[in-house]
């Protein structure tokens, strides 16, 4: 089973990022693993089945922010609407945690086990 991790951090404000949407796809098939939200403190735990992903396959990591932005009045033009994360799993049994740092015209996401 892998397990994904992530805290969505408004760097703007300085505080958590509640209710994201955040959605785990398979890329070559459009498969939909989960979709999910961030809670009250910008985190998002998920475990995956292994029998639900493939070694050596791609898949996107999308954090819906446009949305988060538009309920915070930042919804113009030029808000980036989407983060994506594209990686090459490896591992069905992965442990990872993706942090991302928002900010209505730009963002910093990274990768740690």
């Amino acid at each position: 089973m892998a397990v994904l991790t992530t805290h969505v951090l408004n760097g703007v404000e300085g505080i958590h990022a509640e209710g994201v949407a955040v959605t785990l796809r398979h890329i070559a098939s459009g498969r939909v693993l989960f979709r999910d939200r961030t809670d009250a403190a910008g985190r998002l735990q998920r475990e995956v089945p292994a029998a639900d992903l493939a070694a050596g396959a791609e898949y996107d990591l999308v954090f819906a922010v446009g949305p988060y932005w538009a309920g915070r009045g930042r919804g113009d033009v030029g808000t980036v609407r989407e983060c994506v994360y594209r990686f090459l799993l490896l591992d069905p049994e992965v442990r990872m945690h993706v942090p991302i740092n928002l900010s209505p015209h730009s963002h910093a996401l990274w990768w740690s086990a």
